[in-house]
Order: structure tokens, then sequence, then C-alpha cells
């Protein structure tokens, strides 16, 4: 009958039971629940392969559907369905991911002893939609034996590992966005990992946009045309002269006119405005006098600006050829040559110019071509940036003596550092007897030749830890980039008045150079004092021929 038949099937299943604990732990479970059992414990294993059946129904209750009993006995039987078994979506429809932690937790402690090791159930779970007879159970044993030793190191990660496949799809990628609380766009270049340092000694020009490769010609047809519009347009005002030459720059065009003699060059420069209305040009600047030429330019606005590009500039023989590590590049003249500047002999340099003219962009010019000129050794910046915007991006960069200043009192505190190291510096040349940092660096180069380096003469046993006197090293140039001057005059004022002035009247020779920059070339900003040590000066468009003269001395 069908008690007999249940009987008969927990019987077996107490014993498949038993004989793979035996096989899992062994002497232990011999031990603990000895295999020659009387049928009083037979029955204590049948009620207990019973409960586990009964606990994991509960457990995946809601994961099956409604009607079908996921642990009946017929789960047990054989199925032709067993090349199923290597099916990988089957698999994980039954295994559990929270469950392994809280199974510690269930107050019967045999139960817990048994629940573990009968995870290897779950893969038994696809038989339960054919339900087979009970007759060729024999053959359920052998594949139960072959999966049984591999529980004791592949089935406790199962459960977590195929699981992401259907539920949690991301999950693998979520502890690595959680490493840390920044957003990856808010990170300096969008990874957290380390950047690798580069491999040459300077940077590769390949990093830079090319320039185009077809060039517009110059439309000599129409220089011809306007020269002698010029020509006719002084003319008109009783003025002679000729158009000898002209030269077609990216931005303006110059015109050489040989004057008749007996006229004089203020009278074209009257003229100026006149001449603009009749060109119909927006403007016209006279240039009296061209050095080397008995001529008088006329410069008017080409009707196409062309860009220049910087790699154009750097790839010149004028910037590679020039010993200076403080080469700057300004761009083109208006003949189109690259204009070539040395900052060590300007010595410090003032830029002015209202929003929108180019200024930040010829200030990042200049530092590009000092990182394309020299290394970390030779060259070092302070650059302070009151809008933490435009230096921002050199953060990281091993040319830094500190990081890019945004803080208005710590800006005060370098221009400090930077007038104590000016100080330090001069007395060790006083020292060496030489006049400037380059013949400080010549000495050391040549005591290193030697073999000999120089001890430090100012250097007593508890100024620092050293064990040993230390002993001279090159010093680099020091660079101090101020973005917005102005605003470090409103915020912090008449100190950093001083420490700039002290830095623009002395520290030529210790070799720390300052380049300023505003939008308002007022005389509240730039004041006498500053100017007055700051000689060489460029500006872009300003707003008024005030801020012009405050600026350059001169109506633009």
């Amino acid at each position: 009958n069908d008690d007999e038949i249940d009987a008969m099937q927990q019987d077996e299943l107490a014993r498949q039971f038993a004989q793979t604990q035996q096989q899992r732990y062994g002497e232990q479970y011999q031990h603990d629940v000895p295999v020659n059992a009387e049928d009083a414990d037979a029955a204590a294993e049948a009620e207990l392969a019973r409960q586990f059946a009964q606990t994991q129904q509960q457990r995946y209750s809601g994961e099956q559907p409604a009607g079908a009993n996921p642990f009946s006995l017929d789960d047990f039987e054989f199925s032709p369905m067993k090349a199923l078994l290597d099916d990988g979506p089957h698999e994980p429809l039954f295994t559990p991911i929270v469950e392994p932690v809280q199974q510690p937790q269930q107050p019967v402690a045999p139960q817990q002893q048994y629940q573990q090791p009968q995870q290897p159930v779950p893969p038994q779970q696809q038989y339960q939609q054919p339900q087979q007879p009970v007759a060729p159970q024999p053959q359920y044993q052998q594949p139960q034996q072959q999966v049984a030793p591999q529980p004791q190191y592949q089935q406790p990660q199962q459960p977590v590992a195929p699981q992401p496949q259907y539920q949690q799809p991301q999950q693998p990628v979520a502890p690595q966005q959680q490493d840390t609380l920044l957003h990856p766009l808010l990170m300096r270049n969008g990874d957290s990992r380390p950047l690798h340092k580069p491999t040459t000694p300077l940077p590769s020009l390949d990093l830079l946009t090319p320039p185009p490769s077809e060039v517009e010609p110059v439309d000599t047809f129409a220089l011809e045309q306007m020269a002698r519009l010029v020509e006719a347009r002084l003319a008109d005002f009783r003025i002679k002269a000729d158009v000898v030459n002209y030269s077609p720059g990216p931005v303006i065009t110059r015109f050489e006119l040989n004057l008749a003699p007996g006229v004089k060059a203020a009278r074209i420069s009257n003229l100026s405005r006149d001449l603009a209305r009749s060109l119909s040009t927006v403007a016209v600047r006279v240039v009296e006098v061209i050095p080397g030429k008995p001529y008088v330019g006329l410069e008017l606005p080409n009707k196409k600006r062309q860009t220049v590009y910087l790699r154009e500039v750097l790839d010149n023989a004028k910037f590679r050829d020039n010993p200076s590590p403080l080469t700057v590049v300004l761009g083109k003249d208006i003949a189109g040559e690259p204009v070539v500047a040395d900052l060590a002999k300007m010595p410090h340099l003032l830029v002015a110019g209202t929003t929108g003219s180019g200024k930040s962009v010829g200030v990042n010019a200049m530092i590009l071509s000092m990182l394309y000129k020299a290394q970390p050794e030779d060259v070092r910046f302070i650059m302070i940036d009151p809008k933490m915007l435009e230096l921002s991006v050199y953060e990281g960069i091993p040319h830094l003596l500190t990081e890019v200043v945004t803080d208005m009192k710590d800006a005060a505190n370098a221009l400090r550092w930077c007038v104590n190291e000016m100080e330090r510096r001069y007395k060790l040349m006083s020292a060496l007897g030489v006049r400037n940092l380059a013949g400080y660096n010549e000495k050391i180069a040549e005591a290193d030749r030697m073999m000999r380096p120089i001890p430090d003469p100012y250097w007593k046993p508890g100024d620092s830890m050293d064990a040993q006197h230390p002993v001279l090293k090159k010093e680099p140039y020091i660079v101090v980039l101020v973005d917005e001057f102005a605003d470090l005059m409103m915020t912090v004022g008449k100190k950093v008045e001083e420490l700039i002035a002290r830095l623009a009247q002395k520290a030529r020779a210790a070799g720390i150079h300052l380049v300023l920059a505003t939008q308002r070339p007022s005389v509240d900003v730039i004041t006498g004092l500053i100017k007055a040590n700051i000689p060489t000066r460029i500006a872009f468009t300003v707003s008024s021929k005030i801020d012009s003269r405050t600026i350059l001395d001169q109506a633009g």
C-alpha cells in the first residue's frame, strides 16, 4: 500500500543521506550518527529528513508556482532528463543569496549541521516537473556520489556567484563605484587610478592640435587693389604717397608708404579716422617709424582672421634654438613670423585685457611653451588662481612648487615665501661671488664635475635634522603666475603690493620672475610702484583709452 511505499522511500532517503554525510565528514559523522543504528535511530533520521524538507519548502515557497510541492518525495525519483543537470539557467533558480548568512541563527542546532551540507539539493529540484516511478532508484545514487565531494569546495560559493546573472546584474560594478565618495566625473581626470609618469623628459608636439594642411593662399590681386585704393584716398586729402610694399599677416596687413618730399607723417596720423571711413574699415593704425626703413606704415585689418596654432609656433627654429628655459611664445607678428621672447630678460610681465580679449589664451600659451622647453629641475611654478578655473588644469604637473593657490590668504603666504627664498639665494650667490642664478648654477655644475661638492656656508647644526653637512645644489628658476591680480589686490591689499614690489625690484638676479594678469588695469590695481618695476607689459583689448594709458602709458 501507499504507507509502506512511503516508509520505504523514507528509509532509502535516510540511508542515502547517511552515506553522503559519511563520505563528506568521515569518522566524525560516524561518531555522531552511527551507521549501524537501530530502528529508533532510523526513524529519527527519517523524521529529521522530513523536517529538513519542510524547512526548505517554507523557505522557497514564494518562488514556486501555486499547487506545486517542490519538496515532496517524488522529487527524489529517477528522471530521464538528468542531462539537464549541467544546464546553467536552471541551477540558480533555487540558489539563495541571503539565506546562508541567516542559517546559523536557526534555533535547532542539529538541523544547522545538515542544512549546509544539503545545499547540493537545488540541482535535484530540476526533477520537479517530470513525475516518474520510483523503481530505478539505484541510478540516482551515482550522480549523488559524484557530486557529493564537490560541495566541500565549490558549493558554498555557488549561491552567490550565479545569482547576479538574473536578479542583480550590476552588483559587480557597484562596489567599484563605492570605493570613493566622489563621483567619477568630479575627479580630476575621471579616473581615481594613479596616472602613469611620462617616459620622455619633455612632452611631444603630437599632443597639440596640428594646423590645417591646406592654408588659404594670399590674394595678391586683392592686395594690389587695396594698395591702389589707399593711394587714391590719400590723394583725395592732397597727400602724395606710393605703396612700395605690403606685408599680409594673420590679422592685419601693413602697407608701407613712401611719402613725397616735404610730406609729414603727422598729417597721415591726423587723418586716420577719415582714412578708415573712406576705406570702409573698422580702424586704421599709422606707424610713423618702421625700424630700419624710411617708410610710413599703414595697418588695415583683414576681412578674415587666420587662427594661429600653438604647434606651428613651437615647431619653429627660433623656439627650438633658444637655450633659455624661460622661452615663451607670443604668437605671430604682422609679417606672419613667430614671436619668441625670453622671460629671464623681461624680467617681469604684466598682461591686461578685458573678458574675451584672449588674455587667458596668451597666459596659457606662455605656460605651455615653458613646459615644452624646461624640465622640473630647471623651472618651477607658483600659480595663484582666484577664479579657480583658469590654472586648475595644471594641477598635478611636476613643475609646481605647491598646489594651485585659490585662497588669497595662502597667496600672501606664497609671495612671502618667495621673498624669503629670494633673500636666501642672494646670500648663497654672495658667498660664491656670482652675479645671477645662471652663474650660481654654473659653479655648482663645475663643482659636481670635479667631484667636490660645495658645502652650505650658512648651515648650522641646529638648523635641520641632517647628520652631515648639507651641500649646495642646483637652484631652479621660479615663475610666479597670478591670473587675476585685481582680485588679489582687493582681497589682501597693501601687503601684497609691498611683496610684489620687493620681488619686482630684486628678484631678477635670484631667478624669480612674475607674470601678472588682470582684467581691470585701473590705477588702484596697477599702482605706480608696481608699474615702475615691471617694464614689460602686454595689452589686449581694453575698454577705454584710460585703461590703455594706465598699462602702456599711451592710448590705443
